[in-house]
C-alpha cells in the first residue's frame, strides 16, 4: 500500500476529534458500510459517507472527514441497512426519559462539549483497612422523595448527599454500573426475559416494557448514563461528582460487567479511560472470562483498586508488592458470618479464619449484605425470599441465603421478635466492623 492509504490508520477506535476535522473508524465485515453525519441542535441528516475499499484495514475501516466542525455534528454508523451506534463514543446525545424503550438505532453519539476543569484534584489512594465501602445505585440511591435531595436520582443527587455518607464514615462509594446501556425492552406480554423485569404492561398493546434496572448487561463502555444526569451533559455531571468526592478524600469505584463476548484485550482500555478521563479511584471488574492478569498488567493501572472474584491464577494476582490494590470480592464471609448469626453450630474456626483472614498482597471485600440478595433487614425477618412481585415468578434470587426471621416471617407487631431483629441487626453491623 503506498502514500498517504495508510495516513488515518485503524487505530483508536470509533470518532476521534483531530486538527483538521473527524476521524472515523468502524470494524464491519461488510463492505456495505460508513458514516451518518447530523446537525447536532435539529438532528436533521446532513451526509451519508460511505467507506472506500483503500480505506479499510482488515476489517477496520477508517475515514478522516476534514470539512466538518465536531462541535456542531452529531454521527452513526451503518452496515448495509443497519444502523450501528458507536460502541466507542464519548457521549450520546438527545438525553432519552429514564425506562422508556429505545433501539441502538436512536442512539447518536457526539463529542464532548467543553474541556473539564479538574483544579487540584487528586485521588485519596485509601489503604484497605481504612476503607468503609458503600454500594450503590446512582437512580435508586435518591430516586425516593425521603432523599432530600434536588436533583433525584442523579449524579448531582450523590453530590448532594456526600455530607450524610461522611456522617456514616463512608470513605468509599461503589457504584453499580454507570456506563450507557439500554435498560427498558418492549417484549410480548408474558415472555420472560431475564434479568429484565416488568415495568409498564401494557395489555393494550399485548406488549409490555422491560426494565434491566441493574445495568449488569453489555454496553456502551467509554460513555456515562445519560439517565443519570440532571441535566443534558452526562460527561460534566460524571466528573463533577468525582471531583466533589476527592475534595471530601472520598474514593469512586466503580462496577464494570464484561460478557464473554467483549474482546479481551478491549477490557484494559476501557478501564485505564475511565482513569484518564473522569480521574476514579479503581473498579470491581465483573464478567465472563475476565483477562485478570491483562488488566492487573496494565501498566496505566499500576496505582488503582481492582476488585475480582476469581484472583487465583498468574503472577500479578498471586503477589504483589508495596500498596495492595487488588482484592478479593467474594462471598465467603457472607456466608459464614450470618451462619455464625443465626447460630448454626461449628462455625467458630470459619468466624476466626474470616476475622483474621488479610493476605499481605492484597485485599478483601468483606459484606454481610448485597444488591442480588437480601437486605440486613430481610437477613433477620424472612425464612425464604418473597420476590412474587417483580414478575419472575420468585426464581430470581438465590434460595441459600442463610437467614433467620427471628420468629415470625415478614412484617410482624410483635414486641418480643420484634426487639430480637434489632439485637440481629446490630450484632451483624458489629460482626462487620470489627
Amino acid at each position: 500500500m503506498a502514500g498517504n492509504e495508510w495516513r488515518t490508520g485503524p487505530y483508536p477506535l470509533g470518532a476521534h476529534k483531530e486538527e483538521d476535522g473527524i476521524r472515523f473508524a468502524f470494524v464491519s465485515r461488510s463492505d456495505q458500510c460508513g458514516v451518518i453525519l447530523y446537525d447536532r441542535e435539529s438532528g436533521k441528516r446532513l451526509r451519508k459517507l460511505s467507506f472506500l475499499e483503500e480505506e479499510r484495514v482488515g476489517n477496520i475501516w477508517s475515514k478522516q472527514v476534514a470539512d466538518v466542525d465536531p462541535s456542531r455534528v452529531s454521527y452513526q454508523f451503518y452496515e448495509g441497512e443497519r444502523i450501528v451506534a458507536d460502541p466507542y463514543a464519548r457521549v450520546f446525545l438527545g438525553k432519552a426519559p429514564y425506562g422508556k424503550p429505545r433501539e441502538e438505532k436512536s442512539l447518536k453519539a457526539g463529542f464532548p462539549a467543553q474541556a473539564f476543569d479538574w483544579g487540584a484534584d487528586a485521588c485519596p489512594r485509601l489503604d484497605y483497612e481504612d476503607s468503609i465501602v458503600y454500594l450503590l445505585h446512582v437512580r435508586g440511591f435518591t430516586k425516593h422523595a425521603s432523599s432530600g435531595v434536588s436533583h433525584k436520582g442523579t449524579f448531582l443527587g450523590v453530590v448532594e448527599k456526600i455530607p450524610y455518607l461522611k456522617e456514616l464514615g463512608v470513605t468509599t462509594l461503589e457504584f453499580q454500573p454507570v456506563y450507557e446501556f439500554l435498560e427498558a425492552v418492549e417484549e410480548p406480554v408474558g415472555a420472560s426475559v431475564s434479568p429484565y423485569a416488568p415495568l409498564l404492561p401494557d395489555p393494550a398493546s399485548k406488549k409490555a416494557v422491560k426494565l434491566n434496572y441493574w445495568g449488569y448487561q453489555k454496553g456502551y463502555y467509554y460513555a456515562p448514563k445519560g439517565g443519570y444526569a440532571a441535566g443534558s451533559d452526562p460527561v460534566e455531571e460524571m466528573k463533577e461528582m468525582v471531583k466533589a468526592l476527592h475534595r471530601e478524600k472520598m474514593e469512586a469505584i466503580l462496577q464494570f460487567y464484561f460478557p464473554g463476548d467483549v474482546p479481551k484485550r478491549q477490557i484494559p482500555d476501557i478501564l485505564l479511560y475511565w482513569v484518564q478521563e473522569y480521574h476514579v479511584d479503581g473498579f470491581h471488574v465483573m464478567g465472563e472470562g475476565l483477562p485478570v492478569d491483562m488488566i492487573a498488567g496494565e501498566e496505566g493501572l499500576a496505582d488503582v483498586k481492582l476488585w475480582f472474584f476469581d484472583l487465583s491464577e498468574g503472577s500479578y494476582a498471586t503477589e504483589q508488592k508495596g500498596k495492595r490494590r487488588l482484592a478479593y470480592y467474594r462471598d465467603e464471609f457472607l456466608y459464614d458470618m450470618r451462619r455464625y448469626l443465626k447460630g448454626d453450630s461449628d462455625m467458630l474456626s470459619a468466624v476466626l479464619y474470616h476475622m483474621r483472614a488479610n493476605p499481605q498482597g492484597r485485599g478483601r471485600i468483606n459484606f454481610l449484605t448485597n444488591y442480588y440478595g437480601f437486605t440486613m433487614m430481610d437477613l433477620v425477618s424472612y425464612d425464604e425470599k418473597h420476590n412474587e412481585d417483580n414478575g419472575e415468578e420468585n426464581r430470581d434470587g438465590t434460595v441459600y441465603n442463610q437467614s433467620w426471621n427471628c420468629g415470625a416471617e415478614g412484617p410482624t407487631r410483635k414486641r418480643q421478635v420484634m426487639a430480637l431483629r434489632l439485637k440481629q441487626y446490630k450484632n451483624a453491623m458489629c460482626m462487620l466492623f470489627l
